[in-house]
């Protein structure tokens, strides 16, 4: 087994990791109502999966995984089944091998398992969070994050944990799927010297942020979305106006963090033909709405592709002078658009004021 594993073994050796679902009414349709929600529990050193019935608190199934053709003895016996995580429909339960460097899926309606993914060769898969539209895992393992699509099961990007040697370990992603963020431990002369959490913008898989923490961190959560409120939005031009009635201090537009002098700095900057100017003052403007009790529901796939839209330049600033012309110069237009018609309060007819 490789030193990873060891490690991991090490810190977490008798630890399972339990994650309740809440299936949803398709899973419904083929599992009985009365046994919803269901917890699915990783058993290291029995290699393999219990699912407990929460409504009785019994385990209702075991799912093995040591019988898999890619499971042979090792270090541990078996695969060594260690992180969980659930699709956000309900529908599947991916979980990390970190003895055989692969990720096993599990359909929850059949409780089988339905595909193995490679991972690869010396690689131990230890943490993995879902995006909350269900379209990526991430996965932690031997110093790197691997991306999952789900709708093949094949890694779409590899992304390097830094400094070199560093081992991550838990990942989650934040609600509205910007940012995964991974506890990673550092090390040195085989021991642990440090710890830091790692912040990955999830539009351009890349490294944006890299944070001190403990000795050692090993699982990270992040906590819900507060519950969309019903105010009416306020126009950019009250922001603007009004820096004392801001319900936050920073936002982060595409992958970069603002502060609240740098956000009004780009709110008072004449945008003279650059459109990703345009698209950032309504972005500002949307997100204070946002965080001061407007509803988002109107306008979530427009905020998420204008962030994508402002990540494509990396770790750059604004403004970045894209002109209307341009094929992204109409996205942003577009984006720009409809945010301006949720600030000035059109798309939110029934909000209080």
């Amino acid at each position: 087994m490789n030193d990873h594993l060891q490690g991991s073994a090490r810190v977490l050796k008798s630890v399972g990791n339990v994650l309740l679902v809440g299936l949803l009414a398709l899973a419904l349709q083929v599992m009985p109502a009365a046994a919803a929600p269901f917890a699915y529990v990783t058993n290291v050193y029995s290699s393999n999966v219990s699912v407990i019935a929460t409504a009785t608190n019994t385990v209702v199934a075991t799912i093995p995984l040591e019988s898999l053709p890619q499971c042979s003895p090792s270090f541990f016996p078996g695969c060594v089944p260690f992180g969980v995580a659930i699709t956000p429909d309900g529908a599947f339960a991916y979980v990390t091998n970190a003895a055989d460097g692969t990720v096993s899926v599990i359909a929850t309606a059949t409780n089988t398992v339905v595909a193995t993914i490679p991972i690869g060769v010396g690689v131990s898969p230890i943490g993995v969070a879902i995006m909350p539209d269900g379209a990526f895992a991430y996965v932690t393992g031997s110093g790197n994050v691997f991306v999952i699509a789900t709708a093949t099961n094949a890694v779409v990007a590899t992304i390097p944990i830094f400094p070199v040697g560093s081992q991550p370990y838990g990942v989650a992603i934040t609600p509205d799927g910007a940012f995964a963020y991974v506890a990673v431990g550092t090390f040195s002369g085989g021991s642990v010297t440090n710890g830091l959490v790692e912040v990955i913008a999830t539009a351009t898989n890349t490294v944006v942020a890299t944070i001190g923490v403990g000795v050692s961190p090993t699982q990270v959560a992040i906590t819900p979305a507060a519950k969309p409120g019903n105010k009416c939005p306020l126009t950019q031009g009250f922001w603007q106006n009004h820096p004392k009635a801001w319900p936050v201090t920073s936002l982060t537009l595409g992958s970069q963090t603002y502060t609240q002098a740098q956000l009004l700095t780009i709110l008072t900057t004449t945008a003279r033909g650059d459109v990703s100017l345009i698209l950032a003052d309504q972005l500002i403007a949307t997100k204070l709405n946002i965080a001061h009790g407007s509803n988002p529901a109107t306008v979530s796939t427009t905020i998420t592709d204008a962030d994508n839209l402002l990540s494509q330049f990396g770790t750059n600033r604004l403004p970045y002078n894209v002109r209307t012309s341009s094929a992204i110069g109409q996205q942003m237009v577009n984006d720009a658009n409809v945010l301006d018609r949720y600030n000035n309060g059109d798309l939110t007819p029934n909000c209080t004021p």
